[in-house]
């Protein structure tokens, strides 16, 4: 059957009015913020202030900018496809399986704080991203539970997905049921999920920059709670537009109608735009566009910023200009803010055209990045670790997944383009593989050079900026605003 044309619901000229728009316009909203910051507190916008918030911030924001993170466009577009693929079981493994690693990541922020408290980084008040993502999140589960004229209730929605279980049932589901936790496919999603985001919250820069610049004794309760208060946003999102899409799937204000979803469609993450469609109309392609762009630039600014003070001072200071006073710090952020931005930006591009999708790049992360988790995570709670561990662990587990990825692929269903590489069960093998193999390699290592005894010493020796020719023309005095030290904090 041929699938019905169904016009744009938003032009491209609205939204290139929303994300040109409202970037200037929130741009210009913390431009604001720090104006006022500067004219009527006193705060002095040193290169310390710019990569560390002073080190002094408390639970509330730490939890608010850990949930602003992590709520990137998978978190909601991902999810929401879960759910559909999968039913009620999706959204549970996709929150529970994500979030869990917040939750562990607080041992890391309380070990960083103590084995280098002189680190840099950069934490941004993204309590504005999260709250205006809550309330479109709110009005998408009120319109689909309670007020929609095709749902509008929560015993409609299970009626309709019963329905959508007799058309077509999920293999592999009890029953082939939408409305069971017993999901074979869902279960190995859960195991790729978890194993793919220890990747991407212990080796992403952005996570202990919150811990560095967060007080010491707010660290701890910021992630726990930030982790927990997570939870709720791809959990609620998935079981509201990845229930909905199915359930309305089959009306003709569903954009397919009369089609179902493709597995193209499905992985790009169009199970959540289009479900607000059926649902709101063109207001909620709007939302949805609103939704996206705050995922976004949420996780963006953090990664920006992230990449910035790496290359300022993990490079460019240590290697290039050891003397560089803060005023030089500050642009050379800046400028490295630009051109990460404009590298990420044409990389994205290229995925776009090379046919891979939201949903195989999300699959594929821990692959790629999950070898690294146990010598980075060793690096800061094991002193015997040695160098060769450290070093060699993370390529060696890489390569070993990468194998064991592809030949599960090809053993699968003999061919390695994106449709069969994509499939749960070479990516299961590739994640596991990537995770666990340096438990392998470590000891190895460690047997063959022995134990380290390393004391953190080093770590300790981390310099702060020198801003005292931002704090001269100001007139500020720097050691009156140092924040305090980890040892006076507890």
């Amino acid at each position: 059957m041929e699938r019905a044309a169904v016009g744009a619901p938003l032009g491209q000229g609205a939204g290139y009015g929303i994300v040109l728009g409202l970037g200037f316009a929130f741009a210009l909203l913390m431009i604001l913020v720090t104006f006022i910051l500067k004219r009527y507190n006193s705060e002095l916008q040193t290169s310390e202030m710019f990569n560390t918030a002073g080190r002094t911030v408390k639970s509330g924001l730490v939890a608010s900018s850990v949930v602003s993170s992590w709520t990137w466009a998978a978190t909601l577009l991902q999810s929401s496809g879960v759910a559909y693929r999968y039913g009620v079981s999706g959204p549970f493994w996709y929150a529970s399986g994500a979030t869990c690693q917040i939750l562990l990541f607080a041992t890391l922020a309380i070990e960083l704080k103590r084995r280098a408290p002189n680190a840099h980084t950069f934490l941004e008040v993204d309590w504005i991203h999260t709250f205006i993502l809550l309330i479109i999140i709110i009005i998408f589960s009120l319109t689909a539970y309670a007020t929609s004229d095709v749902l509008g209730s929560p015993s409609a929605m299970y009626d309709r997905l019963v329905e959508a279980a007799m058309a077509h049932p999920v293999a592999g589901n009890a029953q082939g049921s939408y409305l069971t936790m017993r999901s074979t496919e869902g279960v190995i999603f859960f195991v790729i999920n978890i194993v793919g985001n220890f990747g991407t919250v212990f080796l992403d820069n952005g996570y202990y920059n919150k811990a560095i610049s967060s007080s010491p004794v707010h660290a701890l309760p910021g992630y726990i709670l930030g982790g927990l208060s997570w939870f709720a946003i791809p959990w609620l999102t998935a079981t509201t537009m990845g229930l909905s899409a199915l359930a309305l799937e089959n009306t003709p204000a569903f954009p397919t109608y009369p089609n179902r979803m493709t597995e193209d469609e499905i992985s790009a993450g169009l199970v959540l735009p289009y479900a607000a469609v059926a649902l709101l109309g063109r207001g909620g392609a709007v939302a949805t566009l609103l939704l996206v762009f705050l995922a976004v630039t949420s996780a963006t600014s953090s990664e920006l910023i992230a990449v910035s003070s790496i290359f300022t001072y993990d490079l460019y200071r240590t290697y290039f200009n050891p003397t560089a006073s803060g005023k030089r710090l500050i642009y050379t952020s800046h400028v490295i803010v630009c051109v990460f931005a404009l590298f990420i930006s044409a990389f994205s591009v290229g995925l776009y055209y090379a046919g891979i999708s939201l949903g195989y790049l999300y699959l594929l992360m821990g692959c790629i990045i999950s070898s690294a988790v146990i010598p980075s995570a060793l690096t800061l709670v094991w002193s015997g670790q040695n160098r060769w561990a450290a070093a060699l662990s993370p390529p060696l587990g890489l390569a070993f997944a990468l194998t064991a990825w592809l030949v599960t692929a090809s053993k699968t269903c003999g061919s390695l383009d994106v449709a069969c590489t994509g499939e749960n069960n070479p990516m299961l093998a590739g994640n596991v593989t990537a995770l666990l193999s340096p438990a392998l390699f470590i000891p190895i290592f460690t047997l063959l050079f022995g134990l380290d005894k390393y004391d953190w010493k080093s770590m300790k020796q981390i310099r702060r900026a020198d801003d005292h020719d931002l704090a001269a023309v100001a007139g500020v005095d720097l050691e009156q605003t140092k924040a305090p030290t980890c040892k006076q904090d507890i």
